[in-house]
């Protein structure tokens, strides 16, 4: 059961990014506005062990609530 939720986690969230994506690029948004995915990358590359125990967090509480 624990890694049909965590599947289910990582969808949502990447189904979340993709949809801040379709917004930025649909609408022309500015990089100030949502960061392109090169941005995000960069970012992700660069701070990955913060943003890796943050999503462990959101994850294990995703879990918790369920």
């Amino acid at each position: 059961m624990l890694p049909r939720r965590i599947y289910q986690f990582f969808i949502i969230y990447l189904l979340g990014l993709s949809f801040l994506f379709l917004i930025k690029f649909s609408l022309q948004l500015s990089d100030y506005v949502i960061p392109g995915p090169a941005s995000v990358w960069q970012v992700v590359a660069q701070e990955y062990r913060r943003y890796f125990f943050d999503v462990l967090d959101t994850l294990s509480i995703a879990v918790i609530g369920q």
